[in-house]
């Protein structure tokens, strides 16, 4: 793992937030060699078709994002009319052995991109009969049964579209050695996420819906979940370099590609292990996947063999959700998006330092998959689909307003802070939204105009959009599209992205903004440690003191001192549990350290306040120095209320 405090608390915070498809691009400057893009290239407009083109191209691009991004190494495989037009590798799969990127030898970890293997396992129970969509899920739940926190069942089509309404909590999903994996029924019962919404009515990207789901396939099937789709999507599609298995099995593993982070250097990252096994554990060569994409644009077809009937793979692509219709939407399972005037299922992954994403054009009959194997890969993932569709699919560059339109309500409407349904509010992982991740904080620009900010996985950004119809918004190249609903008082609720259907982003108040929880923080833990301070310092003047008669006071200045020694505890407490929770130890004695700290701090806290009190009734002290002890009395049920909001404690407020 990371050494330094910041990365590895940055690497939590992917974990926690982006362990799924990358939601938002960047495109900020660097000072590394420029990536080549679509427009320095001659397009070829109607799709990829000659393998030497092609390969020309992916040359051109890939190998100055390796440098820019400090990426180690790249897997890229293009299909075409039911065959593989181009494969190609770059980079280092493996420093420490000298293992170049060789796409049908190297096997890759796909991540979140893994849940299409499970959405077409349950396409396929549900074509035989033995699955129902529309039922409940609890229907084929044995030993345990999903909380019926609202009415409304949740049904399949809730879990395919990310609309189940769950949490999206990473404690325990995680496993850094074999032995801690628990078995997948085991753990989708002990880790029931948390219900915070009403079953189909928000996107909100749950790995756990996919668990469930692929849980869900072991019941009904009676067979392993690795071992369902590895009898009847693998073996069928000659997909011999695939598996979900944990650790891969002999043969397989040693071609694993290795995952890097960068700092002055390459470094490996240790091998992780995932207890929701059907959400993103997958691995496999690039010509494997382009098996299964193969099959997918052929409704279900590959060569002699068929994963789907025809008209259930025609379902599974069909649009089944959207948060906005003008934006993009779910099918069963796949992102269903227009970009540059085509209709393009995809799905990205990482996990968390391998970074891929896969394309589909139905009607086009082709599409891509492309991996990188460092944190990097965000980035360059991005910048790839962007000049892959410009270089094939060019579009017309800039955006015109409809003729004579006028905006529906003024961009003040609109500004606020919108915080992503992913983000944990009911458990203590809620700590890691400490991190300013999952938030877009939207304010009014010139001429009707609204900017957007937004900190994530790819780093920070600011787009500038436009309004091009009642509430919905682009930016002036036309490339990105926003929607705003939930009007309410005049003014928007919710917020909708076009690259990120599977998420909805949620306005908050503003003092629930992370930048002013922090200051809170902040300024409650300086006021509490100035009074240990202020207490030395009176110490080393003790003596000046006692000739001037001060009447003396141990008990509340031992209390206030208790008050910040609790404070910090609970700051280094929280610290560790942010990164035993990257390592799927997040509920194990950090947790409880966390806890019980916090509810010292709260003991505490009533003392200080009640000796606050007591101090100006007996005119203890000096005026000042009672001031000073009263601001330490205010200071702390800031932190109180800091705790509180991420659930370190529970209070009635």
């Amino acid at each position: 793992m990371i050494s330094n405090t910041p990365g590895r608390i940055a690497r939590v915070a992917g974990i926690f937030l982006v362990l799924s498809a990358i939601a938002w691009s960047t495109t900020g400057a660097s000072s590394a060699p420029s990536v080549v893009t679509a427009h320095e290239i001659a397009t070829q407009p109607g799709g990829p078709s000659d393998p030497a083109e092609v390969k020309a191209f992916l040359d051109q691009l890939i190998a100055p994002q390796l440098e820019k991004h400090h990426i180690p190494g790249a897997v890229v495989v293009v299909v075409k009319d039911g065959r593989v037009l181009y494969a190609g590798g770059y980079g280092m799969a493996n420093f420490e052995r000298q293992l170049p990127f060789v796409p049908d030898e190297t096997l890759f970890r796909i991540g979140s991109t893994s849940k299409l293997i499970t959405w077409t396992a349950v396409m396929q129970l549900a074509e035989q009969g033995r699955i129902d969509l529309d039922a409940d899920v609890n229907t084929y739940l044995g030993d345990f049964q999903i909380p019926a926190t609202y009415p409304g069942v949740i049904t399949m089509k809730h879990l395919m579209t990310h609309s189940a309404g769950f949490e999206d909590g990473m404690a325990g999903a995680i496993a850094a050695a074999p032995q801690d994996m628990v078995p997948l029924g085991e753990y989708v019962m002990k880790n029931v996420q948390a219900r915070v919404r009403p079953p189909g009515e928000l996107t909100a990207y749950s790995n756990y819906g996919a668990t469930l789901a692929g849980y869900i396939v072991e019941a009904v099937s009676g067979l392993p979940f690795e071992l369902y789709v590895e009898k009847h999507i693998f073996a069928p599609l000659g997909m011999n370099h695939s598996t979900f298995r944990q650790p891969l099995p002999e043969g397989l593993a040693e071609h694993l590609a290795v995952s890097y982070d960068y700092k002055e250097g390459f470094r490996a990252q240790p091998m992780l292990y995932i207890n929701q096994i059907p959400a993103g554990a997958m691995s496999a060569t690039a010509t494997d996947l382009a098996r299964f994409m193969i099959a997918h644009l052929q409704d279900g077809r590959h060569d002699n063999a068929r994963i789907l009937d025809e008209p259930t793979a025609q379902q599974m692509h069909t649009r089944l959700f959207s948060n906005d219709s003008r934006l993009s939407g779910m099918t069963y399972g796949f992102f269903d998006q227009e970009i540059n005037g085509r209709r393009v299922l995809h799905h990205g992954g990482g996990f968390p330092s391998y970074i891929g994403m896969m394309a589909l054009l139905p009607e086009d009959q082709s599409g891509f998959y492309v991996g990188y194997n460092s944190l990097g890969g965000s980035l360059a993932s991005s910048e790839f689909m962007t000049a892959y569709f410009d270089h094939y699919y060019p579009r017309d560059t800039g955006l015109e307003l409809p003729h004579g339109y006028k905006h529906t309500e003024p961009a003040g409407a609109f500004a606020g802070t919108y915080r992503s349904s992913r983000v944990i509010r009911s458990s203590l992982e809620a700590i890691a939204n400490l991190m300013d991740m999952g938030y877009v904080r939207v304010s009014e620009a010139a001429d009707g105009m609204v900017l957007m900010e937004a900190e994530a996985a790819t780093g920070y950004q600011a787009i500038t959009a436009q309004e091009i119809g009642p509430r919905l918004f682009a930016t002036p190249d036309g490339r990105k599209r926003f929607a705003f609903g939930g009007m309410r008082d005049g003014a928007a609720t919710l917020l909708f992205v076009d690259d990120s259907p599977h998420v909805t982003f949620e306005r908050i108040p503003w003092y629930d903004a992370p930048s002013v929880r922090l200051r809170i923080l902040a300024i409650s833990l300086l006021l509490l440690l100035s009074h240990p301070v202020a207490g030395g310092v009176r110490l080393i003047a003790g003596r000046r003191r006692a000739v001037r008669g001060e009447p003396s006071a141990h008990m509340p200045d031992l209390i206030a001192t208790g008050l910040a020694g609790s404070a910090i505890l609970v700051i280094v407490a929280i610290l560790g549990f942010l990164w035993m929770s990257a390592i799927g130890q997040g509920r194990g004695p950090y947790a409880t350290l966390v806890q019980a700290a916090g509810w010292l701090s709260v003991l505490l806290t009533f003392s200080v306040m009640t000796c606050a009190i007591w101090a100006w009734i007996q005119s203890l002290w000096s005026p000042l120095r009672r001031i000073h002890y009263t601001l330490v009395a205010v200071a702390a049920p800031g932190l109180l209320s800091c705790l509180d909001y991420w659930n370190v404690i529970d209070l009635p407020l």
